[in-house]
């Protein structure tokens, strides 16, 4: 959650490049209060213009949570092989 006390979300969509590979692309990122549908989040992106800008009717988008939208760093460590996250 923001200081203002919203949520922040990042709408992507999905891009197809060659032959059968996609991959998703940030396409806005939009605050709303707490608990918002993803309908209204979706609906918010296209009132930005960002998901015209991306493409055509019918693409596929998706919603994340600003934390699931962020990176994490991993790293494997010397000894006994295990992964750390973060």
């Amino acid at each position: 959650m923001s200081e203002n006390g919203l949520s922040k979300y990042v709408v992507q969509v999905m891009v197809r490049e060659n032959g059968d590979e996609s991959t998703w692309k940030d396409v806005a990122t939009v605050e709303v209060p707490p608990r918002t549908k993803r309908k209204t989040i979706i609906e918010k992106a296209h009132e930005q213009s960002a998901l015209t800008a991306a493409g055509s009717d019918g693409q596929v988008v998706r919603v994340l949570d600003e934390e699931s939208a962020g990176g994490f760093p991993v790293a494997v460590v010397a000894g006994p092989e295990r992964l750390v996250v973060g």
